[in-house]
């Protein structure tokens, strides 16, 4: 699907820029920004996924499920810091992919999030050097799902805050995911973190998929890989 192609899907199926902010679990702090404003922009598109060779060249992989690269210091986060009540698994499957799955619970004010996420288990950084993209090889039950990065810069802000892309995986086949740099967007708390530092491509410190699409029930995301390139 290309730009003109989704630009159109969403006028024709009534999805305006607002509905598309909602659907992240999105707010401005600051609606007259003008930064602000163009990030958002850039968050429309998102969703668009490819279909491509799963190993393409010049690509740096980040994330596999392979015996000997599977290893990490993978571990949960959920509502549950905040007294919610959603869940979240992950298991390492003989086909060399995972499964993260669980259920979203939301509370009373519509809210509700549960992510699963990796540190590199040596305490090192990931750098990403000049990569232009990232791409995810994903297979998903039609439900949304973010990717998140911190960085160095992320880490040590106040507040903090992560990285983040929405993107809905195929339902019916691995496909891949591609996800431009410089749409990533910085989100502190559900809202677009206004006057964030530049993302720090050389000190990637945690990489994650969250689940927040504001509908109760169970979800599943299989994962292959992460690479940049």
């Amino acid at each position: 699907m290309d730009f003109a192609q989704y630009t159109s899907r969403l006028e024709n199926s009534g999805l305006g820029f607002k509905r598309r902010l909602n659907g992240l679990g999105l707010t401005a702090k600051s609606e007259s920004s003008s930064r602000q404003i163009l990030m958002l922009c850039g968050l429309a598109l998102l969703t668009v996924f490819t279909l491509r060779p799963a190993h393409a060249a010049s690509r740096q992989s980040l994330i596999n499920f392979t015996s000997a690269a599977a290893e990490g210091f993978w571990f949960p986060v959920t509502d549950a810091v905040r007294g919610g009540k959603s869940t979240i698994f992950m298991q390492v499957n003989r086909d060399q992919t995972a499964t993260v799955s669980g259920e979203l619970v939301l509370n009373e004010s519509n809210a509700g999030f549960a992510s699963y996420r990796v540190q590199r288990e040596d305490g090192t950084n990931w750098n990403i050097g000049s990569a232009q993209a990232l791409v995810i090889e994903a297979r998903g039950d039609g439900r949304e799902y973010k990717l998140l990065i911190e960085d160095k810069n992320s880490s040590s802000s106040r507040p903090k805050f992560t990285w983040q892309a929405a993107f809905v995986p195929p339902t019916n086949q691995f496909g891949e995911i591609e996800i431009q740099v410089d749409q990533l967007v910085p989100v502190s708390r559900g809202q677009v973190f206004v006057g964030a530092p530049a993302f720090d491509a050389s000190n990637v410190m945690e990489i994650g998929f969250q689940i927040n699409d504001k509908q109760n029930g169970p979800f599943r995301l299989d994962l292959k890989a992460v690479e940049v390139k």
